[in-house]
């Protein structure tokens, strides 16, 4: 079998992650689901993102740094990471659990679905990342073709039994004990030879990056904690429904970006190359794809949702925005370099930007300002990641292209305010 190229592999495995949590929201829509009970699904989906999602991905990219230098001891402090904040987690919700239920409007019944969801999910993230790094470029597609195929299935298995949404989290659940499964098979062997004394390193190492992705990534879930605190569930689900990046662009860049940690990581001047010749590929199909949909939009909604998401688009197409900042790449550089106090910084300032922005401009436009403040948090999170490089004399130029980035994003612009502002006003 021809192998496949690891870093394209593991993009298609973002995808098509994605895209099986989008056929999951196409199939409650199409499946009778009023606005309300799939506002409950997307809040379950929040709580597991919002408690995990920093410290997951500061772990796993430290993971991709030290696996070449720290063997099968990495996957081992990796693994034992996951479970101990994991652990942390679920007992915080137990403990707990009327604050969280109240705050997001649940039934406290709804804490003892989320919990064994979350701790499958967890430690679901290291599957790909560990055949990242040991370049299995063929079984991360095998895995992509898995994902997107079981997921919708258990999801419509769900539905078929009962119009709940607690069986179509006991559904995602099930399929994530089989990935986990799965895990097991590939590093039980390596996981139990392994020595963890190097543990309490490998977590101190991952602290500061963990901490940036808090404040840099909070900003997604910062928006979707707002509305619903503010909102009804009928409104956050609209508002999430079109409150999401375009997936393509979202997925294939964060990939790309952790594989470029592991060349930069090898070889500076190659990893920089491969940044400048990759991130334009990207553009090339992403940016083009962006302007279709953000033209399409407002057609498309209704038609793959029901009416009652028709407005969902103009928070998509704010969204789409975010291709912009997103096809820059220096964050990876930063990692790489192990500039990990930096980031925090940065990401700490783009937090209270995206928070009081937010909250600012929703009490001047509505939900659309929240949106908008997610975009202004961006923007300035790689702006100050370009001004400080330029200052460590990596020019932007030697990463990037920067005449047709300026281009295809002045072009997207463009569009927006011909398709979207004008509903705004």
């Amino acid at each position: 079998m021809t192998p496949v190229n690891t870093t394209r592999a593991f993009q298609l495995y973002q995808v098509c992650r994605y895209g099986a949590l989008v056929l999951t929201g196409i199939i409650l829509a199409k499946s009778g689901f009023d606005a309300g009970a799939i506002g409950l699904f997307e809040t379950i989906i929040l709580i597991s993102g919002v408690t995990s999602f920093f410290w997951l991905n500061g772990m796993l990219n430290t993971f991709v740094v030290r696996s070449k230098s720290e063997g099968t001891g990495a996957i081992a402090s990796l693994v034992l990471t996951v479970a101990v904040s994991t652990a942390a987690i679920c007992l915080g919700l137990i403990i707990f659990q009327q604050s969280v239920t109240a705050f997001f409007v649940l039934e406290q019944s709804f804490i003892y679905y989320l919990i064994p969801f979350i701790i499958f999910n967890n430690f679901s993230f290291i599957t790909e990342h560990y055949l990242l790094v040991k370049e299995k470029g063929n079984i991360l597609v095998g895995l992509a073709a898995g994902h997107l195929l079981l997921v919708p299935t258990f999801v419509l298995t769900a539905v078929s039994w009962g119009q709940s949404v607690e069986w179509v989290i006991i559904a995602l659940t099930l399929f994530l004990v089989l990935k986990n499964i799965y895990l097991m098979a590939l590093i039980g062997k390596a996981l139990f030879s392994s020595d963890t004394s190097g543990w309490r390193t490998f977590f101190m190492a991952g602290l500061p990056l963990s901490l940036s992705f808090l404040f840099g990534g909070i900003s997604v879930y910062a928006d979707g904690i707002i509305v619903n605190y503010f909102y009804s569930k009928a409104s956050f689900a609209i508002y999430q429904y079109g409150a999401r990046e375009f997936p393509l662009a979202m997925l294939l860049a964060n990939a790309f970006a952790v594989a470029l940690v592991k060349y930069l990581s090898m070889d500076e001047a190659d990893g920089l190359d491969r940044m400048k010749s990759g991130s334009r590929r990207l553009w090339n199909q992403l940016f083009p794809a962006g302007i279709l949909l953000m033209v399409g939009s407002k057609y498309i909604f209704p038609l793959v949702f029901n009416e009652q998401f028709a407005t969902s688009y103009i928070y998509f197409n704010i969204y789409l925005l975010l291709i912009i900042p997103r096809l820059l790449f220096p964050q990876s550089l930063f990692i790489s370099r192990g500039w990990t106090r930096w980031q925090l910084y940065i990401s700490m300032m783009e937090f209270a930007i995206n928070i009081g922005s937010s909250l600012l401009l929703m009490r001047w436009i509505g939900l659309p300002g929240i949106a908008f403040g997610t975009l202004i948090a961006y923007f300035f999170e790689k702006i100050c990641m370009v001004i400080i490089l330029q200052k460590k004399g990596v020019a932007l130029s030697r990463y990037t292209h920067v005449n047709t980035y300026l281009f295809y994003s002045l072009v997207l612009a463009g569009v927006f305010l011909i398709t979207t502002l004008s509903e705004l006003i």
